[in-house]
């Protein structure tokens, strides 16, 4: 639990100034969210996830697709090369 003497330090950093009321409940909040951190650095993060758990439900499933023709794209581009198109510069 975070203490006191760390919400006047935590004031003082960021430069407000909190009554007794909102030291109270700022206190409760982030003493909240320490200890939600902590509960998620204890997950095993490197067991792989199960498919099922691991997609939203209702999202299509990737399905392979043919590319655009090369040929076809190439010829509407005015800078096109044999393997390639220019564009103009989008950085300086």
């Amino acid at each position: 639990m975070i203490d006191k003497e760390q919400i006047l330090y935590l004031e003082r950093l960021a430069r407000i100034e909190l009554d007794e009321t909102q030291r109270a409940l700022f206190r409760k909040e982030l003493s909240r969210i320490l200890e939600y951190m902590e509960r998620l650095s204890q997950v095993d993060s490197t067991t792989p996830v199960h498919a099922a758990f691991s997609q939203p439900l209702g999202l299509r499933t990737d399905e392979e697709q043919p590319s655009l023709d090369r040929e076809s794209l190439l010829s509407g581009s005015p800078g096109a090369t044999e393997d390639c198109m220019t564009v103009p510069r989008a950085v300086q």
